[in-house]
């Protein structure tokens, strides 16, 4: 009986597509403070408006992310398990990126209205 070789790969990737399905509540992960006074109910719509104003200037919404579980229409299955890992893993990373950047235009877009963000 022959036993193929152990990789970290399928492991890794798990670990990955755990972070990718979650990315969307780590995109709203920023928490701001009004430095000027603002009640509760201007400070929601100052995040309402930046957050749709990024997803506007970025093309992106993070709430809106594709799925791993199946290839997107038009696209072939990768032909074997190494290949589906490496693109799993293309994906995550990308995805972890866009919602880092994300992160930053939002922060951004509070600090320009008298917020501090962490």
């Amino acid at each position: 009986m022959s036993l193929r070789p152990l990789t970290l790969m399928p492991y890794l990737s798990a670990l990955l597509l755990a972070f990718f399905w979650a990315a969307p509540a780590a995109a709203q992960n920023i928490s701001a403070h009004p430095t000027r006074g603002h009640n509760q109910a201007q400070q929601t719509r100052d995040e309402y408006d930046c957050f749709n104003w990024v997803v506007r200037q970025a093309g992106f919404n993070p709430t809106n992310q594709p799925s791993l579980r199946r290839a997107p229409q038009g696209y072939a299955t990768p032909p074997d398990h190494e290949t589906q890992h490496v693109r799993a893993y293309q994906l995550a990373t990308a995805s972890l990126e866009l919602n880092y950047r994300f992160d930053g235009a939002i922060a951004a877009c509070l600090r320009d209205r008298s917020y501090t963000t962490f």
